[in-house]
């Protein structure tokens, strides 16, 4: 080995007996390159298709979550719309039995009221009545107003009774 020396710390060594093995001709190292390229373009190719295969897919999923959300859409305004109809009948039907109800109320009111109007002419008849048991002698009989009186008294009882009757059906 020999040293040539240009400064303290440089120097140049040279290796003239070593011999390199594996050198490649050009036609070997153009045709390494060219099977690099074709590889590498074909990646390239795979590469494009998977990328347009996902685009594809995308698209595809985009359209069907279009679709599925117009669905879903669709079907909670259905649902919306069948609870407000609901909703709408069922306060109609409220309306209608508070109606009713009132309308109870107010014919139960008037059966009392009927009851009560039927109780004062009742209690009169039964007066009349007594005062035509304390008649002397031959005055106390059986004549056309006393019978009319007890048909009277029939007719006010049967008519409570009757409002009676209804009064507790309508409770």
């Amino acid at each position: 080995m020999s040293w040539l020396f240009f400064s303290d710390f440089m120097g140049l060594r040279t290796l003239s007996n070593k011999c390199y093995c594996r050198e490649l001709s050009v036609n070997n190292w153009d045709t390494f390159n060219q099977n690099n390229k074709d590889h590498i373009e074909a990646e390239i190719r795979v590469s494009m298709g998977l990328r347009q295969a996902v685009t594809t897919t995308l698209n595809r999923i985009n359209g069907e979550m279009a679709t599925q959300r117009w669905v879903t859409d669709f079907a909670l305004r259905q649902h919306i719309h069948s609870f407000e109809l609901a909703v709408n009948e069922l306060k109609w039907q409220l309306d209608k039995t508070k109606e009713k109800l009132e309308d109870i109320e107010e014919e139960i009111k008037q059966l009392q009221n009927d009851i009560a109007a039927k109780s004062a002419p009742l209690k009169l008849v039964h007066s009349r009545l007594e005062a035509r048991t304390d008649r002397p002698n031959m005055e106390l009989c059986r004549d056309q107003v006393h019978e009319a009186l007890l048909l009277e008294k029939e007719q006010l009882r049967s008519t409570i009774s009757n409002l009676s009757s209804q009064l507790s059906r309508a409770l």
